[in-house]
């Protein structure tokens, strides 16, 4: 089975994974951004896979990138449904999460202009590039209100050391790109994937995460 195979087998047995878990856990409904992720990620991987298949090479780039702009749309998605549940103790911000997706959209619609190219990886390659960027931002800021709660959340966080992981790949890979060639390539392809695969992993063990019970004396 060649490399790209076997990652793909992968990347659709953990966001299987993912689903099965988070069905079974407590928490599925606080975190069914996670479950569309998946389920996303899953008709995105079969798009790809009709396209390289089935159509001319041209059609299967224009549909690579056009899957890469809606995962990204995702991500941010379970990104700022994260928030959302960290601002539960905050209902004075519930406005927030809002305005930090359509935040998203006003970076993506930009990028989208300020780097239009006739050749469609030079154009939207950077556009993903600076979607990974906003990814890590809005990071940053669930990171911070995690660290504001008054009750620590393990779980919500890994899920967004999850993200974490997956994004920062995602920015080192993507700006890697143009500086690489036919031979070289593979190199920051494979760091996307591998940090893809990281995220899908962490998130796993996030949702088969249980709080010890501390047995009084």
């Amino acid at each position: 089975m060649p490399f790209g195979w076997l990652i793909l087998a992968f990347s659709i047995t953990l966001n299987l994974l993912v689903l099965f878990y988070l069905w079974r856990s407590s928490s599925a409904i606080k975190y069914r951004s996670i479950g569309l992720f998946c389920i996303a990620q899953l008709v995105l991987i079969a798009a790809d896979y009709a396209a390289s298949t089935f159509t001319s090479r041209d059609t299967y780039t224009r549909t690579y990138w056009l899957n890469d702009i809606i995962a990204h749309m995702f991500i941010s998605l379970v990104i700022v449904a994260l928030i959302r549940a960290a601002l539960e103790e905050y209902p004075q911000f519930r406005w927030a999460p809002t305005a930090l997706f359509l935040g998203v959209l006003v970076v993506a619609a930009v990028s989208l202009i300020v780097f239009q190219n006739p050749r469609i990886p030079r154009w939207i390659n950077p556009v993903s590039r600076n979607l990974s960027l906003t990814e890590e931002a809005l990071n940053l800021v669930l990171w911070a209100l995690l660290l504001r709660r008054q009750q620590f959340d393990v779980q919500l966080l890994l899920l967004s050391a999850g993200m974490v992981m997956q994004v920062t790949g995602e920015v080192i890979g993507l700006t890697l790109r143009p500086y690489t060639n036919a031979t070289t390539i593979w190199v920051p392809n494979l760091l996307v994937q591998f940090s893809e695969l990281l995220c899908l992993g962490i998130w796993i063990w996030a949702l088969r995460y249980r709080p010890r019970q501390h047995v009084g004396t």
